[in-house]
């Protein structure tokens, strides 16, 4: 279970751990932000730079990825949201993965996501609403399980715990207010 801070600071509520395939997942939707493209034409995390990233990285090692990392739709992603630097936090995510999805100090700490998309619910965006279910946290984790072929995993639905209200915390609110 993810910390009770965590679930708090976005005023989440745990819902029910399921397994869920996770080529079925869609990105969180955040409209007019300039990485959208990235996850393809319908938005689902099969089509993101994390699973064509560790794909790469599982394929070639380390160093063929740290020669070749600005080829990558990660390095171009990252370089939209003003992000520098070799995605070394990516890299430590598919060596955690190849060990297991829930082991050790995460042995609860699954990948959350959503019924509902987070920008409908919490500021009554309309676009996007079949885009479900919406990964809310944890999408590296899916990029390496995807590119590794482990596709059904268990997940937690959690439910907006503040429908309508308008805010939340960091890059998500500002992406869902045009940066207000």
């Amino acid at each position: 279970m993810p910390s009770k801070k965590f679930l708090r600071k976005y005023g989440l509520r745990v819902g029910e751990v399921k397994n869920i395939d996770l080529r079925e997942t869609y990105a969180q939707c955040t409209p007019g932000r300039p990485v959208d493209s990235f996850f393809g034409d319908n938005g689902m995390m099969i089509d993101s730079p994390h699973v064509e990233f560790a794909q790469l990285y599982y394929k070639h090692g380390l160093k063929w990825m740290k020669n070749n990392y600005k080829t990558t739709k990660l390095y171009l992603f990252k370089s939209k949201l003003r992000k520098k630097g070799f995605a070394v936090g990516m890299v430590d995510i598919c060596e955690s993965i190849k060990r297991g999805y829930l082991h050790g100090k995460h042995a609860s700490d699954h990948i959350i996501v959503l019924n509902t998309p987070f920008c409908n619910s919490r500021y009554d965006l309309k676009e996007d609403g079949g885009r479900v279910p919406e990964v809310f946290a944890g999408h590296h984790r899916i990029g390496a399980l995807l590119a590794l072929k482990k596709f059904v995993v268990p997940v937690l639905f959690c439910i907006d715990g503040c429908p309508g209200s308008k805010f939340s915390q960091g890059k998500i609110h500002l992406a869902c207010c045009g940066g207000t």
